[in-house]
């Protein structure tokens, strides 16, 4: 990819947008995103500072092409590092019950995110929907750990707001999928 025209391009393809949709993401008309992708106008400074940041995209990759597309590239194995301590301490926990259930929730991440037989656009999309998935159980996990951890929140609080929030952003999530479903048919 030579050209930024070209990098958009991908961006948007990568997240299985149309021009459209791309555009309403960064706040900008899909004539300005056609143009753009056809070389006939260049991203502003800010526009490109909003699309690296909206779509995780290493500024220096979206200008030159050099370097890793993605920021979070820059970490991956300092996350690696952290996700693998942090599990390691519940299964080396001494108490036999945390120990189960670490163990029981590895098993299930590993069949989750058991792609193997996936081609590398399906593994993509798929990783990514699960990201999302799992962004949005960390969202409310974080809301329930606080609130109990404080004292500030009962169960049954927990249970009538947190979880009717809970609930309709998973509906949303959903309602996500099957579109982001269509498109790849």
């Amino acid at each position: 990819m030579d050209t930024i025209a070209e990098r958009l391009k991908h961006i948007r393809k990568e997240y299985l947008l149309n021009q459209k949709q791309f555009a309403e993401k960064i706040g900008v008309t899909n004539a300005h995103i056609s143009r753009m992708e056809k070389g006939i106008t260049v991203p502003s400074e800010a526009l490109t500072k909003l699309i690296c940041k909206e779509f995780d995209i290493n500024t220096e990759w979206l200008k030159s092409g050099k370097g890793p597309i993605f920021e979070s590239d820059f970490n991956v194995d300092e996350k690696m590092e952290k996700s693998i301590s942090t599990f390691n301490k519940l299964l080396r926990s001494d108490n036999s019950m945390i120990k189960n259930q670490a163990s029981e929730l590895n098993l299930l991440f590993t069949q989750i995110t058991n792609v193997e037989s996936f081609n590398d656009n399906m593994k993509i999309l798929y990783l990514n929907n699960i990201i999302n998935l799992f962004s949005i159980v960390n969202k409310y996990n974080s809301l329930i750990k606080d609130g109990i951890g404080t004292g500030q929140l009962a169960l049954k609080d927990i249970h009538d707001q947190t979880f009717t929030m809970y609930k309709n952003d998973l509906l949303n999530y959903v309602d996500e999928f099957q579109r982001l479903s269509f498109l790849c048919q």
